[in-house]
């Protein structure tokens, strides 16, 4: 896994719509674990839709990099 050998730990990254929907879901960096890192993903996958981004933000998306980590 990457920085740590003892912890297995995936990073997915994804971008947010303006309207809270998820988009060009992918592995970012892996684990070297396979199921977990397709455990993340699939994770990511199946949230399909978050709340919309804030007015204040003024954006059309925002890319996201979430961190999955198992000690």
């Amino acid at each position: 896994s990457y920085l740590n050998k003892d912890t297995l730990r995936t990073r997915i990254f994804f971008v947010i719509l303006k309207d809270g929907t998820l988009k060009d879901i992918k592995i970012d960096k892996t684990s070297g674990n396979e199921i977990f890192d397709q455990s993340a993903y699939r994770a990511v996958v199946l949230t399909k839709k978050v709340p919309s981004l804030p007015e204040e933000m003024n954006m059309e998306f925002l890319r996201v990099y979430l961190e999955f980590e198992i000690p």
